[in-house]
Parts: C-alpha cells; sequence; structure tokens
C-alpha cells in the first residue's frame, strides 16, 4: 500500500517575512541567528537558498542586506533560480513588523515538526504495509526516527511530569542531551 503524501504544513507568507526581516534589520538577523538552527524550518527551496545565503555572510561575519545577498547568490550561481534582485528587493518591502520575529520563527519551527511527523509517519505506513517487511524492526525505526527528530528542536528547557500515587505530581528539570544517567537535573 503507498500512502500519498498530504498536503504539508507552511507559512510562505510567514517565511518570506522572516526572509525579508532578515536582509533589512541587523537587529532581526543577529536574534535569529541564535534561534535558527537550520534552513529546514523555511518549506519553500527559494527560502532555504536565500536563507543559506543570509546565514553564511553572517558566520563569516560579512554584512547582510540586500546587495551583498544578492550578490552572494549570484557567486554561487543560484541567483536566477531563487528569482532575481528584484524578488529578493521585494522580500523587504511592506514587512508586517520585523519586531516579531522570534514569534514568526516559532510559527515556522511548528510547521517544519509537523512536516517532519507526517513524512516519518508516511514512510513508516509504506513499510508497514510491506508484509515482508519486520513488524519489530519497523517499530524500532520508527521510534528511533521520531526520537531523532525530537532531538533536533532546540528548546531552552525541559521538563518531566509523573504522577505518584495518583496523588501527587513532580515536575523535574530534564536535559535529554546529556549521556542517560546525567539527563535529570538536581539542584
Amino acid at each position: 500500500m503507498i500512502m500519498k503524501t498530504p498536503n504539508l504544513p507552511e507559512a510562505i507568507e510567514v517565511e518570506n517575512e522572516v526572509i525579508g526581516s532578515l536582509i533589512y534589520d541587523s537587529q532581526s538577523l543577529a536574534m535569529a541567528m541564535t534561534l535558527i538552527n537550520s534552513e529546514k524550518i523555511f518549506s519553500s527551496e527559494v527560502n532555504r537558498v536565500i536563507f543559506k545565503s543570509i546565514k553564511s555572510l553572517f558566520d563569516d561575519s560579512k554584512p547582510v542586506d540586500l546587495l551583498t545577498v544578492v550578490n552572494d547568490l549570484r557567486a554561487r550561481g543560484v541567483l536566477e533560480s531563487v528569482g532575481n534582485p528584484t524578488y529578493i528587493a521585494k522580500l523587504t518591502e511592506n514587512l508586517a513588523s520585523y519586531k516579531n520575529i522570534d514569534y514568526h520563527i516559532a510559527i515556522l519551527k511548528q510547521k517544519w515538526v509537523r512536516r517532519e511527523i507526517i513524512l516519518t509517519a508516511n514512510k513508516n505506513i509504506n513499510l508497514a504495509g510491506n508484509e515482508t517487511y519486520d513488524e519489530f524492526e519497523l517499530l524500532e525505526k520508527s521510534t528511533h526516527e521520531l526520537m531523532l527528530l525530537q532531538e533536533e528542536i532546540q528548546f531552552d528547557s525541559y521538563f518531566r511530569c509523573y504522577c505518584l500515587g495518583q496523588k501527587y505530581v513532580r515536575i523535574m528539570q530534564y536535559e535529554p542531551r546529556n549521556p542517560h544517567h546525567l539527563r535529570y537535573v538536581t539542584n
């Protein structure tokens, strides 16, 4: 059984807003680079390519503005594949509010997580329909893929909640990126 991939969650207008803000406002850029750990949050291939250019300039401590981004895209030989200088300039026009970039990035991360869950689930549904594929191997593979996705999400802090004796709730700070024996944070 082959499952058709459903329409994947995206927010192209928000993506364009974020890309435009990164080019337009250096304060937004500095803050955004601490929040965006991968171009994967962009569903649009065009926006992923433009973001890679912006990130490269930023990582090299070069100025990021309309001219430098266009020149970098041209030097990489991808300017025509993302549009043209006029298209990139339009991204910086009529920005709703570059001051809300952290909120916009959070929306993009949510959409990315949903896309990845759908793609992972769809792939595993297709494997589950294959009678020759071992179900326990599939279960282990599915769990592993979702754990890898969880590890890619960067939160400020994690917590685990435990119910004790159906009466008490214990909330413990948790750091899943630590080795197993050091994951629970003790004060």
